[in-house]
């Protein structure tokens, strides 16, 4: 499963799933459960996040 850990109104970030076979092959995975209209493009892959700014949080489910 692919963890969510942080979402705008222009991105997300996530952890992928430990059986990712590359980033690219994420995208497509994400992009097909999405719904028609709904694009993801693959920007940059980091190491790690550090959030310094708190942010409005909602509850949701994070895994996808």
């Amino acid at each position: 499963e692919l963890e969510i850990i942080e979402v705008d109104t222009d991105g997300l970030y996530f952890i992928p799933p430990d059986d990712s076979v590359s980033p690219e092959k994420t995208e497509e995975d994400i992009q097909n459960i999405l719904p028609q209209g709904i694009d993801v493009d693959l920007e940059e892959t980091y190491a790690a996040l550090f959030g310094i700014k708190a942010k409005i949080t909602h509850s949701w489910d994070t895994t996808m």
